[in-house]
């Protein structure tokens, strides 16, 4: 009976605590020690990507392994309001994310956002290499400053990469 009952613990916490099959597995160890970062450093210099801004560019694959891989991720365009401090109004469904930059190129897509965490606001910033059968690989780290162009994120990439909590762009929490 022991065993029947540590087996049942065992099983319910893979499934509450791992990651379902969206097509694509986060490594967060690679993430949250910016092991990919370089990658996609490189991919934001020598591609050339279209700024959009407008969430519905997000490719419907991303978008769906996105949700998969988060348990949701709903996302407003710039301008549009969205779920900015942490006070619950159930009469009024607001997207948790505030999308300020999305470029994308035939490879790369390059979000930032902000969102709400506990009392205050995050900005996130999401880099995903993909193809027609959506993500190859995945980094997101945390910013303090809004960017309108690749160039800006390069900068602030480079400056910050290193630097320890809270002005690095890790804080050992993985969240998106």
């Amino acid at each position: 009976m022991k065993k029947i009952f540590f087996a049942l613990i065992l099983l319910n916490s893979i499934i509450t605590f791992g990651q379902k099959d969206c097509g694509y597995k986060i490594d967060e160890e690679k993430v949250l020690k910016n092991i990919n970062l370089d990658f996609f450093t490189t991919k934001l210099r020598n591609e050339k990507f279209e700024i959009t801004n407008k969430k519905e560019s997000i490719p419907k694959k991303i978008q769906e392994q996105l949700e998969c891989l988060n348990g949701e991720f709903s996302i407003a365009n710039p301008n549009e309001k969205y779920k900015n401090n942490d006070i619950i109004d159930e009469n009024e469904k607001l997207p948790r994310r505030g999308l300020q930059f999305l470029a994308i190129s035939d490879k790369t897509i390059v979000l930032v956002y902000k969102m709400s965490v506990g009392p205050g606001i995050s900005t996130k910033y999401v880099f995903i290499d993909y193809d027609s059968n959506g993500i190859k690989d995945f980094w997101c780290g945390n910013g303090i400053r809004e960017v309108s162009k690749i160039e800006q994120l390069i900068t602030l990439i480079e400056k910050y990469k290193n630097e320890p909590f809270p002005i690095g762009l890790q804080s050992n929490l993985f969240y998106f």
